[in-house]
C-alpha cells in the first residue's frame, strides 16, 4: 500500500484515509485478523508498517492542519515488546503490549524507533461514524 502522499501522486487525485475502502488480497489471507478488521462494516486506508532495527519515523503530527473523516486504531503485531520498539506519543514512551489494539491520537507528536527486526504493526483507518465509535468504546482498553 502507497503512502498517502504518493496514492495521490499516482492517481492525480486529492485523496484521504477514508476514500481507501475496498478490500485487498492481503486483507483475504490474514484471516487471523479478520476478528478485529470485520468489527467496523466499512475501514479506511490500512496498512501494516514493519520496521528492521533502526528503522524510525521522525517526531510529527499525522495531517494536523484538516478535519479526519477517521480516528487510527494501532494493533502492534510482533517484535513490538519494551526492548523491542519504542512508540513514543509527546515525550512519554507508550507501554504497548503486543496483540493489543490501540486508539491513538496521531495529530499529537509521534515517533518510533525499532531495536530488533521485523517490527510489526498494523495502522487502521476507521471511519467517523456514532456506530464505529461506539464499538471502540464498548472495546476500549488501551489508549494514547
Amino acid at each position: 500500500m502507497p503512502s498517502l502522499a504518493e496514492a495521490m501522486h499516482r492517481t492525480g487525485k486529492k485523496l484521504k484515509d477514508g476514500d481507501f475502502t475496498e478490500k485487498t488480497e492481503l486483507y483475504h489471507d490474514c484471516k487471523s485478523l479478520h476478528q478485529v478488521l470485520n468489527l467496523f462494516p466499512t475501514l479506511g486506508r490500512t496498512f501494516f508498517v514493519r520496521a528492521n532495527m533502526g528503522g524510525y519515523f521522525v517526531p510529527h503530527r499525522d495531517q494536523p492542519q484538516i478535519n479526519r473523516d477517521v480516528f487510527r486504531l494501532i494493533a502492534f503485531v510482533r517484535n513490538c515488546g519494551p526492548f523491542e520498539y519504542d512508540f513514543m506519543i509527546d515525550h512519554d514512551k507508550m507501554q504497548i503490549e503486543e496483540g493489543r489494539v490501540y486508539l491513538v491520537n496521531t495529530r499529537r507528536m509521534h515517533r518510533t524507533i525499532s531495536y530488533v527486526d521485523n517490527s510489526t504493526h498494523l495502522i487502521m483507518n476507521v471511519p467517523v461514524t456514532l456506530e464505529n465509535s461506539l464499538k471502540v468504546l464498548s472495546n476500549l482498553q488501551h489508549r494514547h
